[in-house]
């Protein structure tokens, strides 16, 4: 349980880094990044721990979401009409990133793979 926290709570700190440097880096696309960040945060995440396949799959896009709603608290305390689709934000969110940690951990997977069949040799 303690390496799922310590997870989630790592996740949560670079997706929210990632997510400060959206404000000053504007030619990022905000929903392109995300979903690049989240499957290279699986893939990661797979090759250098020995934390099972849905752990990563659940943590990974949790963190990010856990993230991505701080920033959404900020921004409606700023400005109460900021995220006035809130719903289909999280929800449109949720699938991409769940999607792009399930690429990833696949990656991860694959990798994992190859580089077993190469040592046997």
């Amino acid at each position: 349980m303690k390496s799922e926290v310590k997870l989630l709570l790592i996740v949560t700190v670079l997706a929210g880094i990632f997510l400060w440097l959206q404000l000053y880096f504007p030619f990022l696309k905000l929903w392109n990044a995300i979903v690049i960040f989240t499957g290279l945060l699986a893939l990661i995440v797979r090759l250098t721990t020995r934390l099972s396949n849905k752990i990563v799959l659940l943590f990974v896009p949790a963190g990010f979401m856990t993230a991505y709603i701080i920033k959404v608290i900020i921004d409606v305390i700023a400005d109460s009409t900021s995220h006035n689709l809130l719903p289909f934000e999280i929800i449109l969110l949720s699938i991409l990133n769940l999607l792009a940690a399930l690429t990833g951990l696949g990656f991860g997977i694959a990798i994992k793979l190859i580089a077993a069949k190469i040592s046997r040799r």
